[in-house]
């Protein structure tokens, strides 16, 4: 990783760290599954920036951290409590993922956002199983290099 890069992941990895109100409703271990998930996104946007020149990679990590944050937010007021996720709430995270991932995020057609939605409500996790089960369902949908990712194990 350049140096560039290394110092971006830092700067942005300290401001998700310092905004309380990204996970203020989440119990300890559900915070920490959500700080793993948006320190995970911003690795990858933040190395698609590599060759970019300084203000190319500031407007795509600016307008990155305002996805993330949302997402951030939505989760922590969402899965705060387990509970049933309506399709409003899905369709609201999927909009904040594809603005963070861009092209690279294939968008679930709406009969994959039902089967998830019937899975996910079907299933009593906690909160932090409830997170872990979203991020790897929207994780399942980006590509990276051409390939999906190796999906996280709960």
């Amino acid at each position: 990783m350049t140096e560039d890069i290394s110092d971006r992941l830092n700067r942005l990895s300290e401001t998700i760290l310092d905004n309380e109100s990204l996970t203020d409703q989440l119990d300890d271990d559900s915070a920490k599954v959500l700080f793993d998930w948006g320190f995970a996104a911003l690795s990858t946007v933040v190395a698609a920036t590599d060759g970019m020149d300084k203000i190319q990679a500031e407007s795509r990590m600016e307008s990155t951290m305002r996805g993330l944050s949302r997402l951030m937010r939505l989760v922590n007021f969402n899965f705060s409590e387990p509970t049933e996720i309506d399709a409003d709430t899905l369709d609201q995270i999927i909009d904040q993922v594809k603005f963070i991932y861009e092209e690279r995020y294939q968008t679930p057609d709406a009969a994959q956002r039902a089967q998830f939605l019937r899975a996910m409500n079907a299933t009593k996790h906690s909160s932090q199983g409830m997170i872990l089960m979203l991020r790897q369902w929207i994780e399942n949908s980006v590509i990276l290099d051409g390939k999906k990712p190796t999906l996280i194990e709960e």
